[in-house]
């Protein structure tokens, strides 16, 4: 990137903030042009439209802090899908005259349905601009805030326990608690999670704009592959990314957990019988297996080793899993290929590790180790610099 961009973050969102809506519509081989202009109108334009979700508890301290800078850049029509999670009380009845959080949701659904999901969101800016510097909000600011903005409204139905606008209440600590994310406020930048230190208030609004400058970077190599042009929708090309997940899996997320049970079997099984192999049950198949797994035998090692030269020589992409099943009782000498393995992944660099795996796999590694030989002589020695 141009090194005004990396350098000047404040200027650049000053430049932002003051031309965002005046830019004209972005082609998308502009995104080959490293100018500071043209990377200013990346970041104005929709083709790159990111999104950015902050899980909150309406009542925390900070949580003002938060919806304020995202009313900067909702204000600023700064390129970012903004989503809130409000994590709220799961009770089944309960009164939003004593809890602001309740209160805040049965409110801003009231307001969306009577003008719109927009005028929802000012709304709850404006409650915010009514608390002071460490204060929470309270009842009282969402009362207020329906008096001076809705005067006519029911406040007690709105927010009652019986409230007709209760509805997605326990969604968001349904989601929340799926996420497995740690202690809240969580904010996710197009679904990776920012760490602690980027999450303080005062640093969010450089951390996102630098985040959005670097995610530019993908782009360009598209437009360059030829990827990426104006007859493409950019959210289809995103969602068609390998490393994208289209929606939360409620069979993967929620499924209970299934183990492969490798217990021995006493039924007699011919391992080249597959007639019959179809007829056992899972946990005989899977013990049939294991009995077949001696990887570490003369055979079985030929077998790793032509694993490891397909991952070095075609696919990168390829992973190959080793299960330790030495065929008679385990101890200290027929397990030193298996725990040389373990060591090396433990202990050693990428460079380093294919190398020295390249050197277990062969056969006369394993008859060297058999005559005595110490496997830390098959280690590649780590050059002093």
């Amino acid at each position: 990137m141009h090194p005004d961009l990396k350098n000047n973050l404040k200027e650049f969102k000053k430049h932002l903030i003051e031309t965002t809506n005046n830019m004209e519509p972005l082609k998308v081989w502009e995104l080959q042009d490293l100018s500071f202009q043209a990377a200013a109108r990346i970041m104005s334009a929709p083709v790159y439209d990111a999104l950015k979700v902050l899980f909150v508890d309406p009542v925390q301290e900070d949580t003002g802090d938060y919806m304020k800078l995202a009313e900067l850049f909702y204000h600023h029509n700064v390129p970012l899908r903004i989503g809130f999670v409000f994590i709220l009380n799961t009770k089944e009845e309960i009164d939003g005259n004593e809890d602001a959080g309740i209160a805040l949701w049965r409110t801003f659904n009231y307001i969306a349905e009577e003008s719109d999901t927009s005028q929802a969101f000012t709304s709850i800016i404006n409650m915010y601009h009514e608390v002071k510097d460490g204060n929470v909000l309270t009842v009282n600011h969402v009362k207020d805030l329906l008096r001076s903005e809705y005067p006519h409204a029911d406040a007690q139905s709105i927010l009652g326990v019986h409230s007709e606008y209760d509805e997605g209440r326990k969604a968001g600590a349904t989601f929340y608690k799926k996420t497995g994310l740690g202690p809240l406020p969580q904010a996710l930048f197009n679904g990776v999670p920012f760490n602690r230190e980027e999450m303080d208030a005062a640093e969010l609004e450089t951390v996102v704009l630098q985040r959005i400058i670097d995610a530019t970077g993908f782009f360009q190599r598209a437009v360059f592959m030829g990827l990426l042009n104006d007859h493409v929708n950019a959210i289809d090309f995103l969602m068609d990314q390998h490393n994208v997940v289209s929606r939360i899996n409620p069979t993967i997320l929620g499924a209970e957990r299934r183990y492969v049970h490798f217990r021995s079997t006493s039924v007699p099984f011919d391992v080249e019988d597959l007639s019959t192999f179809s007829f056992l049950d899972s946990q005989d198949k899977s013990a049939v297996i294991s009995d077949n797994m001696k990887y570490l035998t003369k055979k079985g090692t030929l077998i790793l080793y032509m694993g490891y030269m397909y991952i070095q020589k075609t696919s990168s992409h390829t992973r190959v899993g080793i299960l330790n099943n030495p065929s008679s009782k385990i101890k200290e000498d027929n397990t030193a290929i298996a725990r040389g393995i373990l060591t090396a992944f433990l202990t050693q660099n990428n460079s380093s590790l294919k190398s020295f795996l390249s050197k277990l796999t062969k056969e006369e590694t394993a008859k060297s180790l058999a005559a005595g030989t110490k496997i830390a002589k098959f280690l590649t020695p780590v050059s002093a610099n």
